[in-house]
């Protein structure tokens, strides 16, 4: 029997964003799965077997640079990589070019296709490209021991599955659940929310006031972290809005992808679109603002989410508060922190402090022309206004 082919999960996500035409995020090592690419998906070129050969050697080829350029900025930075490893990895990617160079040499068929896209891609060096993929992806991503790789990679499952528990005690007989949990089922979703917050000071604050504060002129470096938050927030926000409004979240998730897909597609290389695509995200974030099932009222605001909590005499009004204002305007804080992906998306601009400031005061001032429309509005027909008000009197 053949043995069953496995699949890294740390191949996953540059193989799902070439498949999608992104560029691959910047801190991700792991090696393209090459059955999955085809030259065009329309039509055969040349041969299927031909087709197959020359899309992964492209895939493998962008793969390979991704990672190159990684290793060399995140090594000047942080200097994690030792010499002695770099020069190591250097050598057997020279070894195992060596040996690919002299398999090549043996190679007559189909000459003329592989020297065509060795000029501008060179195939080459794809396969001894992707070994040292291969040795990088298990020597480095595997003993990646910073405070954020770890709550990234252990904390964010934890909180999925403590969210899902909780979920889960929703559709069981209520005897059942007391008797297994003796009416503590609150800890489940306190030990979600304490994880999510520890996850956010592991990304966001930690190594804010652990280490000295730099600006890299590339966006790319950047991706990661940003993501990393945003899906740590996601979690805060599934936990607010129950498993009734959940599915809301996810579309709401799921509209932010796709508008930064377009972003992409439709970039020309100008800043003129970043006005248009603050305005754009202040629209979605006021849509899933009513998608989510909230209402400009107060008799509209949904109380749940302040007693997601509470446990018999142990309860604190501050908690609450807070997560009802999140719970209600999860929309606008969830948009807010997307717009960085802005930046990210637009090729030909650095992320620093100034623009992401920029960004955002941009966003707040579409709310405030929204607001002043309002007051504008209101002092026109305010003697409307006083005519209803006495009526309704």
């Amino acid at each position: 029997m053949s043995e069953i082919p496995t699949v890294a999960q740390v191949d996953i996500v540059p193989t799902l964003s070439l498949l999608l035409g992104l560029p691959i995020p910047f801190s991700n090592l792991g090696k393209i799965i090459t059955p999955l690419f085809v030259l065009n998906f329309k039509e055969t070129c040349f041969d299927e077997i031909t087709d197959s050969a020359i899309a992964s050697a492209l895939a493998g080829a962008e793969n390979a640079f991704q990672v190159q350029k990684y290793l060399h900025a995140i090594n000047e930075i942080s200097n994690e990589l030792s010499d002695s490893f770099m020069i190591k990895m250097e050598k057997r990617l020279k070894d195992a070019t060596h040996m690919w160079k002299r398999i090549t040499n043996n190679i007559t068929e189909n000459r003329n296709i592989l020297s065509s896209i060795s000029e501008s891609y060179k195939t080459s060096e794809i396969i001894p490209a992707l070994l040292f993929l291969g040795i990088m992806s298990y020597k480095y991503c595997i003993k990646s021991q910073t405070v954020s790789a770890v709550c990234v990679k252990y904390g964010i499952f934890f909180v999925c599955i403590m969210t899902s528990l909780r979920w889960w005690l929703n559709i069981v007989p209520s005897n059942i659940v007391d008797r297994i949990l003796k009416g503590n089922e609150v800890i489940l979703t306190r030990a979600a929310l304490l994880t999510s917050i520890i996850l956010f000071i592991g990304v966001v604050l930690f190594p804010i006031l652990s280490e000295r504060p730099w600006e890299v002129p590339s966006k790319e470096i950047y991706s990661s972290s940003f993501t990393s938050v945003l899906f740590i927030l996601l979690q805060i926000l599934f936990l607010v809005a129950g498993d009734a409004l959940s599915p809301a979240v996810m579309l709401m998730s799921f509209s932010l992808l796709l508008f930064v897909i377009l972003i992409q597609l439709s970039f020309d290389g100008t800043e003129s679109h970043l006005w248009t695509d603050t305005i754009i995200l202040s629209l979605l974030a006021r849509h899933w603002f009513y998608a989510t099932a909230h209402q400009p009222t107060f008799t509209s605001i949904q109380w749940d989410a302040a007693f997601l909590l509470n446990h018999k005499e142990i309860h604190s009004y501050t908690l609450s508060g807070a997560l009802v204002v999140i719970n209600t305007f999860s929309s606008f804080i969830f948009h807010a922190l997307a717009l960085s992906s802005i930046l990210i998306m637009r090729d030909s601009f650095y992320i620093t402090s100034h623009s992401i400031l920029r960004l955002h005061m941009k966003y707040l001032l579409c709310f405030g022309v929204k607001l002043l429309g309002t007051v504008i509005a209101s002092f026109i027909l305010r003697r409307h206004l006083m005519f209803l008000v006495i009526i309704l009197l």
